[in-house]
């Protein structure tokens, strides 16, 4: 598995990208219109005790704590689809790989597929912040580590996710293999588990 961290990601979000992005998608053009005016000539200065800055006009970004912060990113990392099973929640993106014993990991390329897709969408992915976390028989016989800009990725025995923290598998006391997750799931994962289970 590897937890890919995007470098202040809602910085990043890019206004032309991300109204192309909404056009594809087919939104109405009256939602087009609005999202464009309320992005339309934001500006933003520092302040330094008593010294002000000049303001400055932005061309990316969301402002904190609005709620299209998180919406339009989602919209924007919804296209990052590198060929291996991927989930997403808010800014965090986890790509899983399963392998049998005797196959070859391709993270390698499935992460260097995702860079790619990033930088089209002027996104960027933080090296540092990235991590990686082998689980189970892979364990015997590691891989090489993945790597982003010739640097390694650092390797983890547990790694958090939004509100749900990722551990290492352990052996149960039946032998089984699990994953041990925090003591607070985050409500949609519970809203999902309860809409799985209904008859249809």
């Amino acid at each position: 598995m590897v937890f890919v961290d995007f470098a202040k990601a809602f910085d990043h979000v890019d206004h032309n990208v991300l109204i192309a992005k909404l056009v594809e998608l087919g939104l109405p053009d009256v939602i087009v219109r609005w999202i464009c005016a309320f992005l339309r000539d934001r500006r933003q200065r520092v302040k330094i005790g008593d010294v002000m800055s000049d303001w400055l006009h932005l061309a990316a970004g969301m402002p904190q704590g609005s709620y299209l912060g998180p919406l339009t990113f989602v919209i924007l990392i919804d296209t990052l689809q590198p060929d291996c099973l991927t989930h997403k929640y808010v800014d965090d993106t986890t790509m899983t790989e399963i392998l049998d014993k005797s196959a070859v990991s391709n993270m390698q390329t499935f992460v260097d597929e995702l860079v790619r897709q990033s930088t089209e969408a002027c996104m960027i992915v933080n090296g540092h912040k990235t991590k990686e976390m082998l689980i189970g028989s892979v364990l015997r016989n590691p891989p090489l580590s993945v790597t982003l800009s010739s640097t390694p990725v650092e390797r983890v025995d547990i790694q958090a996710t939004g509100s749900v923290r990722r551990d290492k598998p352990e052996v149960g006391s039946a032998g089984r293999r699990h994953l041990v997750k925090g003591d607070v799931a985050p409500p949609f994962l519970e809203a999902a588990e309860t809409l799985r289970r209904r008859p249809r």
